[in-house]
């Protein structure tokens, strides 16, 4: 029987809404490793909602292990609540091995882009074949695919990270909700409607994120999250070949993985995998020399900061005892349940980069639209009005007044749509109808009408929103006003 983990931290890596990640050295029963250690932020352990999504994403990493899914090698609870200690790649995500090969006046090159993209269709291949039916699990979707969530590591090989809002279909307990999350501009059109995440979700995921590698522009550009979400439902992308010069099978996939109707996409990645493995076999190193080679002259020895500090931090050794996080008391009648139901006790998958996990990235530069890329005809050219809809302004009501009896009376003729969007993630409720999570595009009659958003807790937050004929508005709901 193996022991109780012990962590000394190194060097803090990112942060983000929910949780920590640190350069941590972990010892158990007499070995040691590196490890990137996840935590649930102290100010968020309280949150029944997140224990219970920290929970997914351990139980999900922990039945995922492919070469291209970076591992969990350990997870449960201590003194200080509970942890995830995820496999330690040195190297960067693809969103910023792009955005800093940019500014050295770089592309990446088709053999890299198609190099990474064959490392994660691999993993994800894996995970949506992945089926046990010792825990009864069909299979899984990851539903947030971006280039963010795809790590590359210095030696040129590339990993899937972050199920943290994983679908797992079968009769699990851990299939979760169908709400919408993700990233702006790489979620399914179908995922803003309400419609339930499928493999194909993910299909559309990719095929976006493998035209940003190849062309270094969004096929859904946009500055905002109300444009982002617009192009996406509306805008019809140019072919990745207008911009590079691609293997004709290769472009036809991707202009199929990006229909609007999921239908009309691929169900799988099994037939751009068998593409890729074809256009690389030919290579030498199948692509992955390319990849390592770009990534040392982005990311150069010695002049790369964030590299340095790392080596650094592990040189140095642990960190002061007060630079530690303050203990923290967390709920434990969930985790024991956790860890007695999990398969083994740590050796899965999942994982975290070394460098700015979480944490605030760079500013992406400046880039081209693609040219040619146009609204339907029904869709407004006006970005949407910003209404905010902070916490400060909102009224609170009690959750048992969500009913019909809220609907307002003024309704006038025509429509208008309100994009609702809310942090942290709420239930929308429109006149006492229920429509679905945030975020989340509605067409309404003009007027007046009652919002209602159900945040995590059953804590419920009222607006009042005022739609005009052929305007777009935008709602955005906080429970506690940010800073």
């Amino acid at each position: 029987m193996t022991g109780q983990p012990r962590f000394e931290l190194r060097l803090k890596l990112g942060s983000g809404g929910m949780g920590e990640v640190w350069l941590a050295r972990m010892t158990l029963d007499g070995a040691s490793e590196l490890v990137a250690l996840k935590r649930i932020r102290a100010e968020m352990s309280d949150h029944p909602e997140h224990l219970k999504q920290f929970e997914r994403e351990a139980r999900i990493t922990s039945l995922l292990r492919h070469p291209h899914i970076v591992a969990l090698r350990r997870y449960g609870v201590d003194a200080e609540g509970p942890f995830l200690a995820l496999e330690f790649v040195e190297g960067r995500s693809a969103k910023e091995l792009e955005e800093q090969a940019h500014r050295r006046g770089l592309v990446l090159p088709v053999k890299v882009a198609l190099s990474l993209a064959r490392d994660a269709a691999r993993g994800l291949s894996f995970a949506h074949s992945f089926r046990d039916e010792t825990v009864n699990v069909d299979h899984i979707v990851h539903r947030d695919v971006s280039p963010d969530n795809l790590l590359v590591g210095y030696e040129g090989l590339a990993k899937v990270t972050d199920f943290g809002i994983a679908k797992v279909v079968g009769g699990t307990t851990l299939t979760g909700t169908d709400t919408a999350r993700g990233k702006y501009g790489f979620m399914a059109p179908e995922l803003f409607d309400g419609q339930e995440a499928d493999t194909r979700s993910d299909v559309f995921a990719f095929g976006a994120t493998l035209f940003r590698l190849l062309t270094g522009t969004s096929a859904f550009p946009g500055k905002t999250e109300a444009e982002l979400l617009r192009a996406v439902l509306h805008s019809v992308p140019v072919r990745a070949t207008s911009l590079v010069e691609l293997p004709p099978a290769i472009d036809g996939w991707i202009d199929r993985a990006l229909a609007k109707d999921p239908r009309d996409r691929p169900a799988n990645l099994e037939q751009l995998l068998a593409l890729l493995e074809a256009e690389l076999a030919a290579e030498p190193g199948e692509g992955r020399t390319a990849v390592a080679e770009l990534m040392r002259q982005c990311f150069p020895t010695g002049e790369d900061q964030r590299r340095t500090l790392v080596m650094q931090a592990i040189e140095a050794g642990p960190l002061p005892t007060h630079t530690a996080r303050r203990k923290v008391v967390v709920p434990r009648r969930r985790w024991p349940i956790l860890i007695a139901a999990a398969l083994g006790v740590g050796v899965g998958s999942g994982g975290y980069l070394v460098s700015g996990i979480g944490g605030p990235r760079p500013k992406a530069p400046e880039r081209r639209s693609p040219p040619g890329v146009e609204l339907d005809a029904g869709a407004s050219e006006e970005p949407p009005a910003a209404f905010d809809a902070g916490g400060v302004e909102a009224e609170t009501v009690d959750a048992g007044t969500v009913d019909a009896g809220m609907r307002p009376a003024v309704v006038r003729e025509g429509k208008g749509t309100l994009f609702v969007k809310a942090s942290p993630w709420a239930k929308v409720t429109v006149d006492g109808a229920s429509r679905g999570g945030t975020p989340l595009k509605l067409v309404l009659p003009v007027g007046e009408h009652v919002v209602l958003l159900e945040y995590e807790g059953g804590k419920v937050r009222r607006h009042v929103v005022r739609i005009e004929r052929g305007r777009e508005l935008e709602l955005k709901g906080f429970l506690a006003r940010p800073p």
